[in-house]
């Protein structure tokens, strides 16, 4: 007795219970082997499996505004895009006459890349809101950038993968039974280096 893997459209979406072409997502039965039953047994065999996870939804945005402002962090401290990874724009003899921290962008005294800072999450139902903003004494600089193009606070290219990729991860821990550990709170970069 050999079972089958069935997929089906979800209720609801397009023509309920029809096939669903090989390899796209849906309902997956998984088939019992014919060796899982004696030669002499005939019937069914039942299984059950459980799934249980954390609805809570700041279990997965702690993770990704962590991740976005390491990655943020990391790219002033080291004088690239945030978004692209390439090297910002260098800086002019005079700002280098300056005594500085670093000879990167938005790096003079290394105040901006530790205090920007994760707000406390908010929660509400099944969503979770969140903002990396930069402290400030910052606020002006960092608008200037946007204006020439470099936006700091960004969640486009490289950024917005990295924050992804921090989704993903804490998603397929508590796939696997994991616990993921949550803070709420307001942080600031230098909290977590």
């Amino acid at each position: 007795m050999a079972s089958t893997v069935k997929k089906t459209r979800p209720s609801g979406k397009g023509n309920a219970n029809q096939p669903l072409p090989a390899g796209s997502p849906g309902e997956i039965i998984p088939p019992i082997p014919a060796t899982a039953l004696a030669p002499d047994e005939w019937g069914v065999r039942m299984a059950h499996a459980g799934f249980g996870i954390d609805t809570d939804p700041a279990v997965i945005l702690d993770p990704m505004t962590i991740a976005g402002l390491l990655h943020i962090r990391d790219s002033i401290l080291e004088g690239k895009r945030p978004d692209t990874g390439a090297d910002q724009k260098p800086l002019s003899r005079q700002a280098l006459a300056v005594p500085r921290h670093s000879e990167h962008r938005g790096n003079r005294t290394g105040y901006l890349a530790d205090h920007i800072k994760r707000t406390k999450i908010k929660r509400s139902g099944f969503e979770a809101t969140s903002s990396i903003v930069p402290p400030p004494n910052r606020n002006v600089y960092v608008a200037d950038e946007r204006k020439h193009g470099v936006n700091l606070l960004t969640l486009a290219g490289k950024s917005g993968e990295v924050v992804r990729q921090a989704a993903r991860d804490a998603v397929a821990k508590i796939a696997q039974g994991g616990k993921v550990p949550t803070n709420d709170r307001e942080v600031e970069a230098e909290d977590i280096k």
